[in-house]
C-alpha cells in the first residue's frame, strides 16, 4: 500500500515538473553532446541498421517526476570508447566517451547497441541556407549565436569530430520545421555546427557500458537543464566585454564634419561607459537607436564604417544581455517548478505520517557530505544529509540498488525513502530510494 501511495502521489509533483521539459523541449531545449580524445577503441557490434520509435506525449505528462521511463544509467567501462551515429559499426564515428562517464540510455539495439542522450560537446549539422543567424559576432568570436530555421522538413544530421566532413555525414537524425531555434556552435563548408536539437541520438557499444540504475523523467530533464547552460554559460563568460577602438583605417579625418564626428564619439562613450556597468543594468537600445540614424544620414564614408563597427559592438552586447536576462528567467522557473514539486512530496510526507510509525517513509531537501566516520571502503558507508542550517539531519545511505550516492556529495539533493533509529550510533538513519538534484540558482 505505501509503495502504490507514494507512486500515485508523484503524479501531480509530475505535472508540475512536465513544465521544465517542456521549456526544455519546445523549440529551446539544449542538448550538448561530448567529444573525447581521437584514438578509437575495440567494438564488439553488429553491423545491422534500426530505427527505433522516440518518447511519446505520454512519457512527458502523466506520470511522476520519479516514474521511470525507457532505459537506464550507466557508467563507461572502457577507455576511448567511440560514439557513432548509428547502431552499427558501419556509421561514422562522432566523437568519444571516458572511463567512468555517465550516460543515459534510451533504448538497447540487437543487445549490442546502446542508444544514448547526447553527451556534452557533441553536435549536429544543418545546412547552412535555411538558418537565419542572429547576427555573425558569436561565429566570429567562437561563441554560440542563435539561429532560426526558415525552410520545412530540414535535416539535422549526425556531426563528426573526425574527418568525416558535413557533405558525407548522412545519417539524419530529426527534422526541424520553419520557425524552430537553434544554438549555432560553428560552421564548416555549407552547413552550421548546432547544439543536436530534441530528438537527436547517439550510439555507443553496450559491452563498455555498465548499468548503475534506472532512467527517470528528473534524470532527463535535469541532464537537458544542465546542457543548456553550457550553451549560455559560454555567452555569459564574455559578460564583461573590452570594447575595442576603431582601427586606424577607418579614424577620422578633416573631411568628416565635426558635428557628425562629435555625434559619434559621443555614441561610442556613451557605449563603453554603458558596457563598464553590471550586466543586469545595461540598456542599449537607445544607443542602437541614434547610431542607426547617424549612419542611415550620413553621407561621409567615414562614418558609415565607423558606424558599421560599432554596431557590431552593440549587437553583440544586446546578445549577451538578453541570454543573461533568459538565463536568469529559466532559473527562476526552474526553481519555482522545483518549489512546487518539493511542497507537493512535503504535503504527500505530511499527510502519510499520520498513518505510519516513527520508521516510516521521510521527504527532505538538503546537502550531502561524506561522513568521516563512515568514509569509503568501510563496510557501513555512510552519508551526510544537512539541514539548512548545515546541522546533521540524517546520516544516508543507498536505499535503491545502482544508486551510488558519491555522485551527489556537496550537491543540493531531494531525497525520499525510509527511516530507522540505529542504536549503536545513535543516530537515526535514511535509505534513500529517491534522489533528484536541485539546481541551485547563481
Amino acid at each position: 500500500m505505501t509503495e502504490r501511495r507514494i507512486h500515485s502521489s508523484f503524479i501531480s509533483a509530475g505535472l508540475v515538473f512536465s513544465v521544465v521539459w517542456l521549456m526544455l523541449g519546445a523549440g529551446s531545449e539544449f542538448a550538448l553532446a561530448q567529444a573525447d580524445p581521437d584514438s578509437v577503441s575495440d567494438e564488439a557490434a553488429s553491423t545491422a541498421v534500426a530505427t527505433s520509435a522516440e518518447t511519446t506525449a505520454e512519457d512527458r505528462t502523466t506520470e511522476g517526476a520519479y516514474a521511470a521511463v525507457e532505459g537506464y544509467i550507466a557508467r563507461v567501462t572502457g577507455s576511448e570508447v567511440n560514439i557513432r551515429s548509428g547502431p552499427a559499426q558501419v556509421y561514422y564515428p562522432v566523437g568519444k566517451l571516458q572511463k567512468g562517464q555517465r550516460v543515459l540510455v534510451r533504448q538497447e539495439m540487437f543487445g549490442l547497441w546502446a542508444k544514448i542522450e547526447p553527451p556534452i560537446q557533441s553536435f549536429s549539422y544543418i545546412a547552412k541556407e535555411f538558418v537565419t543567424l542572429e547576427g555573425s559576432i558569436g561565429l566570429i568570436e567562437g561563441k554560440p549565436i542563435r539561429g532560426v530555421v526558415t525552410g520545412e522538413n530540414v535535416r539535422v544530421r549526425a556531426g563528426s569530430t573526425g574527418t568525416v566532413k558535413p557533405a558525407n555525414a548522412d545519417e539524419v537524425q530529426t527534422k526541424l520545421s520553419s520557425g524552430h531555434e537553434v544554438w549555432v556552435l560553428g560552421v564548416r563548408d555549407a552547413y552550421y555546427k548546432i547544439v543536436p536539437p530534441p530528438g537527436c541520438y547517439f550510439y555507443t557499444s553496450i559491452n563498455f557500458l555498465d548499468r548503475v540504475g534506472p532512467l527517470t523523467k528528473a534524470d532527463l530533464a535535469l541532464h537537458r537543464m544542465k546542457l543548456q547552460r553550457e550553451v549560455i554559460q559560454t555567452i555569459l563568460d564574455s559578460s564583461e566585454m573590452v570594447v575595442e577602438d576603431a582601427p586606424e583605417s577607418v579614424r577620422f579625418t578633416e573631411a568628416t564634419p565635426l558635428s557628425e564626428r562629435e555625434a559619434f564619439l559621443k555614441l561610442e562613450q556613451r557605449f563603453r561607459d554603458e558596457a563598464a556597468k553590471p550586466i543586469a543594468q545595461r540598456d542599449f537600445v537607445q544607443i542602437k537607436k541614434e547610431l542607426a540614424e547617424l549612419t542611415q544620414k550620413s553621407l561621409n564614408p567615414e562614418i558609415k564604417t565607423a558606424g558599421q563597427i560599432l554596431e557590431q559592438q552593440v549587437r553583440r552586447a544586446n546578445l549577451v544581455v538578453s541570454t543573461w536576462k533568459r538565463s536568469k528567467e529559466q532559473d527562476r522557473n526552474l526553481q519555482g517548478v522545483l518549489g512546487q514539486i518539493r511542497q507537493q512530496m512535503q504535503y504527500i510526507a505530511a499527510a502519510e505520517s499520520m498513518n505510519r510509525s516513527e520508521d516510516g517513509e521521510v521527504m527532505m531537501t538538503g546537502r550531502l557530505e561524506p561522513s568521516a566516520l563512515f568514509p569509503p571502503g568501510s563496510s557501513q558507508r555512510r552519508f551526510l544529509l544537512l539541514d539548512e542550517s548545515g546541522k546533521i539531519a540524517y546520516y544516508a545511505v543507498s536505499g535503491r540498488n545502482g544508486l551510488d550516492l558519491a555522485e551527489y556529495t556537496g550537491k543540493l539533493v531531494s531525497v525520499m525513502g525510509p527511516s530507522r533509529f540505529d542504536s549503536f550510533s545513535h543516530s537515526r538513519i535514511l535509505a534513500v530510494r529517491n534522489l533528484i538534484e536541485v539546481p541551485v540558482a547563481e
